[in-house]
């Protein structure tokens, strides 16, 4: 049984298959404000009224919500976030909370959800509500198997118990993660959790011919 708020939308009756969200006008004027505004004081304003302008486009909450947590306001950095993540779950999901058959990354116009869901998801583990993070990496994974975002990392920390899957990963000075670290460690540990990857590992086999030994 289920001890977390699973987030449905009543008025969709049918779950769907392949989604793809409609083209952003406001996204053009996100990416602008980004490239030309480096004071993040004059740039918190600006991302909330892309928000007002379109509520749907959810990189801007992802994008104030950093701000404002860098300075400080945790409680009304982490509202904001939510509040993005309940309105791009409720795009997509059905009556009874289920994801799309497939959400691809591929589809740029897919992205500003993957990663407001994928945020939250990480504001769940924080807050020791690993449970209900690891539902969401689950279904990030599923709905999207080629996991552009690691969603698979975070599952297998998460079920190994770590607080970040960027322990011990990451390169010594230049804080970035070694992607070939990551990658063997994946391979080293997966295997233990047959339920979460043993389909994936399958579907990389067939279609792409990956071998997950480490030999």
């Amino acid at each position: 049984m289920k001890t977390f708020e699973i987030i449905t939308n009543p008025r969709r009756k049918t779950r769907i298959k392949d989604f793809m969200d409609k083209n952003r006008k406001v996204a053009l004027k996100y990416y602008d404000l980004l490239e030309q505004e480096s004071n993040q004081k004059k740039l918190l304003p600006e991302m909330k009224k892309l928000i007002v302008i379109d509520p749907d486009f959810y990189d801007p909450y992802l994008a104030a919500s950093d701000i404002l947590e860098k300075d400080g306001f945790d409680k009304e950095a982490k509202a904001l976030m939510k509040l993005g993540y309940e309105k791009a779950m409720k795009r997509i999901v059905d009556c009874e909370g289920n994801f799309p058959e497939t959400l691809f990354w591929g589809y740029l116009e897919n992205r500003h959800i993957i990663r407001i869901i994928d945020a939250w998801a990480y504001w769940l583990w924080d807050d020791g509500k690993k449970e209900a993070a690891l539902d969401l990496f689950r279904r990030l994974f599923r709905s999207n198997p080629n996991d552009n975002i690691g969603a698979r990392h975070s599952i297998l920390s998460l079920r190994l118990g770590k607080k970040s899957y960027y322990l011990g990963l990451k390169f010594p000075l230049m804080g970035g993660l070694d992607a070939v670290k990551v990658d063997n460690w994946f391979k080293e540990n997966y295997s233990k959790f047959p339920e979460d990857f043993e389909w994936w590992v399958k579907l990389m086999a067939k279609d792409l011919g990956w071998c997950p030994d480490t030999s």
